[in-house]
C-alpha cells in the first residue's frame, strides 16, 4: 500500500533589512536645465542623506536613468505641445532592519529642495535559509502524518520514496 501525504511548512520571520527605491523624476524645458536639477538633487541626496545613514555613494544604486523629450498630444485640437524634457533615475540604497535609519531617510529626504518619491520595503537577507527551514517543517510534517495513517493501518512504515515540491 502506497501512502500519499501532503505537508506545508511556515516560518515566521522578522525583516532584517530594509530596501528602499527612490526615484528622482523632474520636468523642465530644456534638456541641460532637466540635467541639471536632477543631478542636483541626487548629489544633494547623496551628500545630505547617505551619510546621515552611514551609507556612501557606492551604496546608492542606479536601475534606471533617462531623460526623454516628452511631448503630449491634444486629440481635441490635434496639436502638439512640447512639456520639455524628463529626468528620471531610479535608484536603491539597503540596510539593517533598524526604525531609527528609517526615521532618519525619511526625515532628511523631506529636508532636500527637490524632494524624490520613494518605495519602502522590507525583506529578509538569508532567504535560502529560510525557505530550507520551512522546507524542513513540511517533510517533518508530512512523516508525521504518514506514521499516523500506517499506525491506524497497522503497516510498518518504511521510508520516504519520493517527494515533490512546488
Amino acid at each position: 500500500m502506497e501512502i500519499v501525504v501532503e505537508g506545508t511548512g511556515t516560518k515566521e520571520l522578522l525583516p532584517d533589512v530594509v530596501k528602499i527605491e527612490i526615484e528622482f523624476k523632474f520636468l523642465e524645458k530644456t534638456y541641460d536645465k532637466s540635467l541639471e536639477v536632477g543631478t542636483n538633487s541626487v548629489t544633494e541626496f547623496i551628500k545630505k542623506v547617505l551619510p546621515k545613514l552611514e551609507l556612501k555613494k557606492e551604496d546608492l544604486r542606479t536601475t534606471k536613468f533617462s531623460i526623454e523629450h516628452v511631448i503630449e498630444n491634444d486629440y481635441r485640437t490635434d496639436k502638439e505641445k512640447d512639456l520639455g524634457y524628463q529626468f528620471e533615475q531610479k535608484s536603491n540604497i539597503e540596510f539593517d532592519n533598524d526604525k531609527d535609519k528609517i526615521n532618519t531617510f525619511m526625515s532628511e529626504t523631506l529636508k532636500m529642495e527637490q524632494i524624490p518619491e520613494y518605495d519602502i520595503k522590507f525583506d529578509i537577507k538569508d532567504k535560502e535559509n529560510a525557505n530550507a527551514d520551512a522546507l524542513k517543517l513540511a517533510f517533518e510534517e508530512c512523516e508525521k502524518k504518514a506514521k499516523l495513517i500506517a499506525s491506524a493501518s497497522n503497516l510498518n512504515l518504511k521510508k520516504c520514496q519520493k517527494t515533490d515540491f512546488q
